[in-house]
Parts: structure tokens; sequence; C-alpha cells
């Protein structure tokens, strides 16, 4: 199977990043797994245009990537899914700098995936027609490739643990349950397969 894979949120975790950069640079202490946009400038530590120039500055740091670590059970299931034959590539927001923050993180971890960057306000739509999967941390993207991905997953985090994710994803808590319902997905597949096999 084709299966793509937000960077942000989903094989990265920039959350202890993000806490440790707005403690270090705003003296704000902010829980990591609060660490995003909507929860930094709805509780007004930063303004929209103060987390912009904030984002910048954690995604275009060409040593951010020292510091990310990869969200738990992420580079250990990334690398079974490959042995397992499926096509894993990386559709990421990151452009420029930030997509060669992420080339770079994605080395230092023996990570051989592609990575494609659509730039912070696009939407994913068209850079994942084809994809069996996708896994993303925003269902805001998920929705909006709804009708071109038959099986979207929400990757669960203390930021979007208050989104209803019925009718648009799944929700899955960790790399372990990700990967089982992409076995079980394949596993039926394979079935399907072979009886239909059976009667032509």
């Amino acid at each position: 199977m084709k299966i793509g894979l937000d960077f942000d949120g989903v094989v990265s975790n920039l959350g202890k990043l993000k806490a440790f950069v707005l403690k270090k640079v705003y003296g704000v202490s902010v829980p990591h797994t609060k660490a995003d946009a909507f929860y930094i400038i709805e509780n007004k530590i930063l303004s929209r245009d103060g987390y912009i120039a904030f984002k910048k500055l954690i995604y275009e740091d060409i040593d951010a990537h020292l510091f990310m670590e990869p969200v738990r059970g992420a580079v250990t299931n990334i690398k079974k899914l490959q042995a397992d034959g499926h096509e894993v590539k990386i559709v990421t927001a990151r452009t420029g700098v930030a997509l060669d923050v992420a080339n770079k993180w994605l080395k230092k971890h023996h990570l051989h995936l592609p990575i494609e960057g659509i730039g912070f306000e696009n939407t994913k739509h068209d850079a994942v027609k084809g994809f069996d999967i996708y896994v993303d941390d925003l269902l805001i993207q998920l929705s909006q490739m709804m009708d071109v991905v038959p099986h979207r997953y929400l990757f669960s985090w203390g930021y979007n643990e208050k989104d209803d994710e019925m009718g648009i994803a799944h929700r899955v808590k960790s790399w372990h349950k990700l990967y089982d319902e992409i076995w079980n997905l394949e596993h039926a597949r394979k079935k399907r397969k072979q009886k239909h096999a059976l009667h032509t």
C-alpha cells in the first residue's frame, strides 16, 4: 500500500522543542502536549504574528533537527512498514530551509523516505492523490483529502483531543496502534484478493 505521513506531529515531535524555545526565548512555560498554534494564540502567549515569527524560528533553524525527538515508536514502525513492502512517503507543509531541516533529521535517524513540501498555507489534497493511507495530526488536512485517500488517520495529541474526527478519520493514539491498523487493512485486502481469485 502507499502510505503518506505528515512530518511534524506524526514522525517528529516538535512539542518539546517548542516548549523549550518558549521558555528560553519568551520566558513562558507551556506543557509540551499543548505547544501548538491554537493553544499559544488562544491563551495570548503570543499574537498570531508573534506565533508566525516563533514558528519560523523553530522550523528554519538548521540546528533544530538536533533537538527534535521522534514521536515514540515512529522510527521503528516506519522501518517495519517499509520491510513489509509498503511505499511510505512524507508529505509536509515544510518548504525551503524548513524542509532541509526535516531531511537532515530523517538522515540522522536513518530513515530513507521521500519527502514532499507543499507550503504552510496549502492543502495536501493534490499531493496525496493515489495514496491508500494518510496520517496527520491536523483534522483540517484530513478533511480536505476525503475524496482521494480512502483510509485517513488522526494521530492523537492533547491539542487535537477535542476534535470530532467522526466521518473524517480514525483516531490513533500510538505508532503501535497505527501499525496494527495498517497491518489489519493489508491483511483484509489480501484476503479479498484471494477470495476474488478463487471465484474467477
